[in-house]
This record gives C-alpha cells, sequence and structure tokens, in this order.
C-alpha cells in the first residue's frame, strides 16, 4: 500500500501540468520544462553514481559509509557546479532570468543531491516503505499542495512555479538530512557495543571510485530524458519545446514509476531472473503507458486547450519512450546489483549518444514536431535496454 501511495503522491505534480499550461501558454511552457530538464541533470549529475554504488557494496556487505566524506562533498560539489553554471548563464541569457536564478542555485547544491541518494539508496536496500514513502513521496505531495494554494492566490506563474519546485526539493533533502542524523545514532550505538563498526574515511573513499564508475549507467535515463529538452531548447522555438514538455509527461510518469519499484524489482530479479522480472515491468509499464496514451490523446485539447493539440498525437511515441527507459532504470540497478558496472556504462554511453545524436538530427530535418522529437529516446532506451538485458542473461547462465 506504501508503494502505491508513493506513486499516486509522485504522480500529483503531473496533475497540474493543464492547469500550468493554460496559464504560461506555449512559450511559458516551454521555459519552464527548460529549467526543470536543467534541474534534474544538475541534481541527478552531482549526485554521481552514490545510490547504485550503495546497491553494489551492501551486496558485497561492505561498509558504504553513512556520510560522503571530505572528497565526496568536494566532488559533488564540483560537478553540480561544472554543469549548473553553464546551464544557468544560457537560461539568463535566452531563457529568462527567473530561470537562470533557479539553476544557480541549483548549482552549489551538489553534496545535498549526493547525500540524498544514499539515504534514498538506503531505504530501498533495507525495504523500509516508510522512509521510501517520505524521500519520494512527500516533496511531490509538497509541490502539488503548494501549486494549489499560488493557484487560489492567483500568483503561479513561471517564476513562483521554480519557487515551489525549489521548495519541494528542499523538503527531500531535509528529510534526508533527518533520517541520517537518525540512523548515525544507531550506527554509533552499535559500535559501542561491538556489533558494527562505523564506516571509516577509507570506506567513503571507496565508496566515491564507485560512484564515479557507475553514475553514467545511473545518470544516462535521466540525461537521455532531459538534454533533449536543453538541445531543443537552444535550436527550437520556446512554443515548440513547451509542445513537447507536455507530450513528454508519458515518459516521465513512466521513468517515475520505475525508479520508485526499483527496490521490488532487484529482490525479484534475484529470485526469478532477469528475463522474467524484465517481462513483468515491461507488462506492467505498457498497460500504464496504454491506458495514459488512450485518454491523454482525447483530453489533451481538453486539458491543456487547441494550442496543445500537437502534443497529444505524440503520445503513443512518448509512452513506449518511457516503457524502454523505465525498463533501463529496473536494468541499470540489477547491473550494479551483480557487479556488473562495466556493461552498465557501455549501454548508458550508447544511450546517451544516440539520443544526442537524434535530437541533433531531427532539429536539421524540414518539418520538426513533438512527435519526431520523441523518436530519439525510443531508439535511444531500446538499444540500451537490450544490450544489458543480453549481458544479464549470459551472467546468470555462468556458473
Amino acid at each position: 500500500m506504501l508503494t502505491i501511495a508513493v506513486i499516486v503522491a509522485s504522480l500529483l505534480p503531473f496533475l497540474l501540468a493543464p492547469l500550468r499550461a493554460r496559464l504560461f501558454g506555449p512559450d511559458g511552457r516551454g521555459e519552464f520544462a527548460f529549467f526543470q530538464s536543467s534541474f534534474t541533470i544538475i541534481a541527478a549529475a552531482s549526485a554521481l553514481g552514490y545510490r547504485h554504488a550503495h546497491y553494489q557494496r551492501a551486496h558485497r556487505q561492505a561498509r558504504s559509509g553513512s556520510l560522503l566524506g571530505q572528497r565526496g562533498i568536494l566532488a559533488t560539489a564540483a560537478v553540480g557546479l561544472v554543469i549548473g553554471l553553464p546551464l544557468a548563464t544560457v537560461a539568463f541569457l535566452q531563457v529568462g532570468t527567473p530561470v537562470g536564478y533557479g539553476l544557480l542555485l541549483a548549482s552549489f547544491a551538489g553534496p545535498l543531491f549526493a547525500s540524498t541518494q544514499l539515504e534514498v539508496a538506503e531505504a530501498q536496500w533495507q525495504g523500509n516503505q516508510g522512509r521510501v514513502a517520505a524521500l519520494a513521496g512527500g516533496p511531490p505531495a509538497a509541490e502539488f499542495v503548494l501549486n494549489l494554494v499560488l493557484f487560489f492566490l492567483r500568483s503561479l506563474t513561471v517564476a513562483t512555479g521554480i519557487v515551489v519546485t525549489l521548495a519541494a526539493e528542499a523538503l527531500r533533502i531535509g528529510t534526508a538530512i533527518r533520517s541520517r542524523v537518525l540512523r548515525s545514532k544507531r550506527l554509533k550505538a552499535t559500535e559501542s557495543l561491538g556489533d558494527d563498526p562505523a564506516p571509516t574515511a577509507g570506506d567513503s573513499r571507496r565508496l566515491l571510485k564507485e560512484a564515479a564508475v557507475l553514475a553514467p549507467a545511473l545518470l544516462a535515463p535521466l540525461l537521455a530524458s532531459n538534454i533533449d529538452a536543453v538541445i531543443y531548447g537552444g535550436l527550437a522555438s520556446t512554443a515548440l519545446l513547451g509542445f513537447y514538455a507536455v507530450s513528454k509527461i508519458a515518459t516521465s510518469v513512466l521513468i517515475l514509476a520505475a525508479t520508485t519499484l526499483e527496490g521490488r524489482f532487484l529482490r525479484l530479479a534475484h529470485s526469478r531472473g532477469v528475463l522474467w522480472s524484465s517481462s513483468v515491468a515491461v507488462s506492467l509499464l505498457l498497460v500504464l503507458g496504454a491506458l495514459g496514451t488512450g485518454v491523454g490523446h482525447l483530453v489533451v485539447p481538453v486539458l491543456f486547450g487547441e494550442a496543445f493539440r500537437p502534443a497529444g498525437s505524440a503520445l503513443p511515441v512518448t509512452a513506449l519512450a518511457g516503457v524502454f527507459g523505465g525498463l533501463f532504470v529496473l536494468l541499470s540497478a540489477r547491473a550494479a546489483r551483480e557487479g556488473r558496472g562495466k556493461s552498465a556504462l557501455h549501454a548508458a554511453l550508447a544511450c546517451f549518444t544516440v539520443v544526442v545524436l537524434g535530437c541533433l538530427s531531427v532539429t536539421t530535418g524540414t518539418s520538426v514536431t513533438p512527435t519526431t522529437m520523441a523518436l530519439p529516446l525510443v531508439a535511444a532506451y531500446a538499444v540500451a535496454c537490450l544490450s544489458l538485458i543480453v549481458v544479464l542473461i549470459r551472467n546468470e547462465k555462468t556458473p
């Protein structure tokens, strides 16, 4: 029940998409899409691969450390600044001042994003559904409520929408900090009894190395599903990006659902095998995607307005991209657990390369539409999933 509650809470902000689209208009929706994608890239990249590194070390029963350590803090801060500052500069120059300030603030939060992902991984691995619900479901619910309040106060704009997104992420970070403090107290208690020695600085350094190696595999689904908005934002109009952003709701929802179910998939794959568990995951994602596409195609003009009708025609393609993207999230987690970091890395690089080249190719065409803009995502995720499935099945057959 908690898993269902988390999924429902995570879907709440998407219910505001029609409201935002009508209030912002195509151009404003494009600006907000640029912020959302850039913010996701900053948060994910600065967190490196800490979540999967935790899974991998936990599988080996190695201490992963409850803190990043000095080197981890410096590394995540550096990544956040290197990626965030250029995106903020582009926003100031080409998109909008509120977007630029929001991304500038996110650029300095790299260590906070990374430590939060460590707590998410710990909760997923331990099967602590209460903590998973607080970390994954609480912030979206808060974002939903705050947006509604702003709407009724007639104050919901691109700028205030950005503030709400930042506030929701701050809530997630605060929840993670509280969880880490409580866990640290328990570790000190067990250490005093001699049951479980506390992680050392060496543990944190080794965790950082593994997080750096696993980062591409973990980041690829998020980067591939967000870098397109950055590319299209620079090479297409903000209005066209607004149409595309609405159609991509299907992709985002399915990837979010897969991420929420990551812990359950790992346990299922361990007991039943990769092929069977992947079939179950694909079936579930296809059902969700088909339902969303069928309903969305009919109601997009009604909910978002006639101006967003092109977004409805692209839903079947963006939903298919979400199915493959969600499966890639799950398979990447499984690969990390089995110590197949290099295989996941190769698949991630292929995924990212295909989507970047595909987006650049689409923008050079004579007719750019939301439907054609989504095709690179489908191709990229499909290639990555196929390569990982082959590797993981071979790994299962190896004695």
